[in-house]
């Protein structure tokens, strides 16, 4: 824990030299990484370690952190290499904060994969300070300068950012405190809100040994296995019609596994993570026993270039399903009784969540790259809700 008093200061003081935002940002990005440890404190008391190494051109690190689990915090690790975030899940009977680091008791796929560029920046900057500054410098926040602060017997310049009126704050923090060393380095991080996350930084230019997790233990977003099933069958039309006046049609076709493809066809219409050269996704099959996240699967989903929106994805038989869109509206939508739901139509308002739930109570929510619940749009900037249309989906239990 940092013991700190503090200089509000007055006239020059109050203006410290050096700590306007970009020289931070600078003058950290120049030292090239840095060693980082601290605490994450969430909002019923319970609190965990944060440790970490990191880069910034090109981004770069590895982090051990907490998260909330139903069963207290429990310590996960991410790290981040050649333009992609891999984020350890860990298994937990409900829900884990954030969403995103939760996984099934069964499901031994440990790792989910996100782009670093753009929505993945957001979900690691709580966690890594050059990501962070990376996002404050595109925010066009307002910085004040406020003092200094003594710690351990040193003096540091101290830069607020009031994020309380502002949707786009990473981990929801209401506050961001920066301080920084005599060479306008960054020293200290605080974000606070409901969740605070504190640490500070040291051993500059210190080598950052990031390494991919192996391939085989990654879940690629809008699946939850591996998806290597090939078509054994023909294409059959399951589902038709007409929305903004082009026709689509839904085609499946047996695969390998006891599974499916499946391809939502329209003019112009091109898949966001096709498993297949003609532009399906094919899955294997499960049993009902299965946990719900491995049972629903977002099977088609189209680009931003396209001239629909949609979403097509299997469900367990006898589900209800909701889909909500980006101007927080929502709909229900007819499951059919061979176990899947098709949504077709205009592209704004864009379709963000789709809330599963099973005959037995289970529930999985789906939503693409860092959101699965209408309320993850409140960290989004609107230039990154935009982005979710090229994002592949993802389903979580109990989200």
């Amino acid at each position: 824990m940092l013991s700190a008093c503090t200089d509000d200061g007055d006239g020059g003081d109050s203006q410290p030299s050096g700590t306007e935002l970009q020289a931070i940002r600078d003058a950290t990005f120049a030292a090239g990484s840095a060693r980082y440890e601290g605490e994450i404190r969430f909002a019923d008391g319970a609190s965990g370690p944060l440790t970490g190494v990191a880069g910034g051109d090109p981004a770069r690190g590895a982090v051990t952190l907490a998260v909330l689990t139903p069963e207290g915090p429990r310590e996960t690790e991410a790290t981040w290499l050649d333009g992609t975030i891999y984020l350890a899940r860990v298994p937990a009977s409900g829900a884990v904060s954030p969403p995103l680091f939760g996984r099934s008791e069964a499901d031994l796929l440990r790792w989910v994969q996100l782009p670093h560029a753009g929505l993945g920046r957001v979900v690691i900057a709580p966690y890594d300070p050059f990501s962070l500054l990376e996002w404050l410098d595109a925010s066009s926040l307002q910085t004040q300068p406020d003092g200094s602060e003594q710690v351990d017997g040193e003096s540091f310049d101290r830069l607020i950012v009031d994020t309380s009126n502002h949707t786009a704050a990473p981990g929801g923090a209401d506050r961001i405190e920066l301080l920084a060393d005599d060479d306008d380095r960054l020293a200290t991080v605080r974000l606070a809100g409901d969740v605070t996350v504190e640490y500070s930084l040291s051993e500059y230019g210190v080598e950052v040994d990031a390494v991919a997790p192996p391939a085989d233990q990654v879940v690629q977003p809008g699946t939850a296995r591996p998806t290597g099933e090939e078509r054994t069958g023909p294409y059959e039309l399951v589902a038709e019609g007409t929305a903004e006046g082009l026709p689509w049609t839904l085609v499946r076709a047996t695969a390998t596994n006891g599974g499916f493809c499946w391809r939502l066809d329209a003019d112009s219409l091109t898949p966001v993570a096709p498993t297949a050269p003609d532009g399906a996704t094919c899955i294997s099959g499960v049993e009902p026993d299965t946990p719900i996240d491995e049972q629903v699967q977002i099977v088609a989903d189209p680009d931003r270039d396209s001239p629909l929106d949609a979403i097509v994805a299997v469900v367990p038989p006898g589900s209800s399903a909701r889909l909500a869109f980006a101007d927080r509206t929502s709909q229900e939508l007819a499951v059919d009784p061979a176990g899947f739901v098709v949504w077709v139509g205009p592209k704004q308002p864009l379709a963000v969540v789709l809330d599963v739930t099973a005959p037995d109570g289970a529930r999985a929510a789906c939503g693409p790259g860092p959101v699965s619940e209408i309320g993850d749009l409140d960290s989004l900037p609107i230039s990154d809700i935009a982005e979710l249309a090229d994002a592949p989906w993802l389903c979580l239990s109990g989200a």
